[in-house]
């Protein structure tokens, strides 16, 4: 990867985890920290989560072209669970709506641990 991306990539990083830059500019002195400040500010106004996604799809392509995997090791087993708990829902003869105000319980339960 060339610099200009790499710096592209660390700019649009940098806009999803904290949105527009408002560092003061460094000193032109300070090479290094003026072409991330500079790559940082090409993205100022882009979208939070439209950088987050637009950088977790380049990093996935990236690790995949270098023989990594991006699933999770246990996907097949997550997905039997769920498909599992998908079918003993629909088995229990609950309304859409009981299963999804039982799941926001659940999921409310969970947020004060």
């Amino acid at each position: 990867m060339s610099t200009s991306e790499a710096l592209k990539w660390y700019g649009i990083s940098m806009q999803g985890l904290h949105g527009d830059n408002k560092a003061p500019r460094p000193s032109i002195f300070n090479i290094i920290e003026t072409m991330k400040w500079n790559a940082y500010e090409n993205v100022k106004g882009m979208n939070r989560v439209k950088a987050r996604k637009e950088f977790v799809v380049h990093a996935s392509k990236a690790l995949r072209e270098h023989g990594f995997k991006t699933e999770h090791p246990q996907k097949d087993k997550i997905n039997a669970a769920y498909m599992k708990c998908v079918a003993d829902k629909i088995a229990s003869g609950e309304s859409k709506e009981e299963i999804e105000a039982e799941s926001h319980k659940a999921d409310a339960a969970k947020a004060l641990k």
